[in-house]
């Protein structure tokens, strides 16, 4: 997000509309990890593999030449101060943690697998509609496990 003169430029503007559009979307769906990523944990807005980003050293980088932990600016709004870091995903992707932003952008091109945040919710509501096991199906275990 870039501001000029403490405006919001016009694509900022439309990228903060859609942004919450996606949002209200997934909402409206029951997709609630959807919208939870959409509300400013991950950034559906990819860092272009050309963009030269700001170093703490006032240097201008691309992302792919930068290593884990470098503090940077923003290349997303008017960053005056370092509010964001570099990391990398288990994957080995780079992407940029913007603290001010709330947000990870990720480069370009970076495959992403949605988190169902309610996961182990949901295996918990399944273990408890499933049967428990009678004492002998338990008996028959423990018996098995000292014989092995």
């Amino acid at each position: 997000m870039f501001l000029i003169g403490n405006k919001l430029t016009e694509a900022a503007l439309d990228d903060l509309i859609a942004e919450g559009n996606l949002i209200r979307e997934a909402a409206r769906r029951g997709d609630i990890s959807a919208a939870i990523a959409g509300a400013g944990i991950q950034s559906r807005r990819a860092i272009p593999r050309d963009l030269e980003i700001v170093c703490q050293d006032g240097v201008s980088r691309l992302l792919t030449e930068m290593q884990r932990g470098m503090r940077v600016h923003c290349p997303f709004h008017d960053d005056r101060h370092p509010s964001a870091f570099i990391l990398e995903s288990t994957k080995g992707s780079l992407g940029v943690r913007c603290s001010f932003c709330m947000q990870t952008f990720w480069l370009e091109g970076t495959t992403r697998t949605p988190h169902d945040y309610f996961a182990f919710e949901k295996e918990t509501v399944d273990l408890a509609a499933s049967p428990l096991p009678t004492n002998s199906q338990l008996s028959m275990e423990v018996a098995l496990t000292m014989t092995q």
